[in-house]
């Protein structure tokens, strides 16, 4: 795998914000988007954490013990080019500002421009690219402490070796009619009768047909997996328009002719 650098936090305000003590107004961040601790069944045995929203895996080390760190994921933008990017911070006891681990996915035009600017290569899949930066010592005063983060302390070879990137066929695909929809979520009727509701991002909306109406048809691809009806488990990776409402022998559609579709935008900051 790629080489391992050094991560000097003024080369890197933007992407490494996790991984220094500058301020949180910095970061253009989003809201913290998921907070995890793990179960404590997973403190034996290494634990395996899937990331589907971010199409990955990596495999914690069973000497973490699952009440000595949390799992966050948070978003933002590159300063240079205004690239989104996303970031998983490992956090050793909740601390954010001194994550054991944290990777990345990056836009592979940012990694290619960039250079990384002090992290390391994980992989690439289409057009993004994943990297990781690990701390360069304990930083912590008490010996009991520092010795417990040292002893949680990654090398570049376990990060490696412990992360996978998920296939593009692991993403599965559900047809139906939108009978409800919303900003960044709409309810989908599929053709044996089963109500799906599904929340979703904008940025997975390419494949709509100028924004969204009640009674079109479509195509939606999400990573995880559904439990009959309960679709808290899985993430909207793809959104397609297969057909149009229909509309009558006059053009208008059929359940009325009134309704705009439903925009697909971000929501304006608070």
């Amino acid at each position: 795998m790629g080489k391992r650098f050094l991560l000097p936090a003024l080369l890197l305000p933007v992407l490494l914000a996790a991984c220094s003590a500058a301020s949180p107004a910095a970061v253009p961040m989003t809201p913290l988007q998921s907070a995890q601790t793990v179960s404590e069944e997973s403190a034996a045995e290494p634990f395996l954490y899937e990331n589907t929203e971010l199409g990955f895996t990596f495999e914690v080390p069973a000497r973490w013990d699952w009440d000595n760190y949390k799992i966050v994921v948070s978003h933002g933008e590159q300063a240079e080019d205004g690239t989104e990017y996303s970031q998983v911070a490992f956090c050793f006891q909740s601390d954010s500002e001194s994550p054991l681990l944290t990777i990345y996915r990056v836009s592979s035009s940012w990694w290619r421009q960039s250079g990384g600017k002090g992290a390391s290569f994980l992989g690439e899949r289409g057009e993004e690219t994943f990297c990781y930066a690990l701390p360069m010592a304990a930083v912590y005063n008490g010996e009991e402490k520092t010795a417990l983060y040292a002893s949680m302390m990654l090398t570049p070879a376990e990060v490696e070796s412990g992360f996978t990137l998920m296939d593009e066929n692991d993403v599965s695909y559900v047809e139906g009619v939108v009978t409800e929809a919303a900003m960044h979520s709409l309810v989908l009727e599929t053709g044996s009768g089963q109500t799906l509701s599904f929340v979703f991002d904008e940025s997975c909306a390419s494949g709509l047909t100028d924004g969204l109406l009640l009674g079109d048809t479509l195509r939606i691809g999400y990573r995880g997996e559904l439990d009959g009806a309960d679709t808290r488990h899985v993430t909207v990776v793809s959104m397609e328009t297969l057909s149009r409402r229909a509309k009558d022998s006059s053009g208008a559609l059929r359940t009325g002719s009134e309704e705009e579709p439903v925009p697909i935008e971000a929501e304006e900051a608070s």
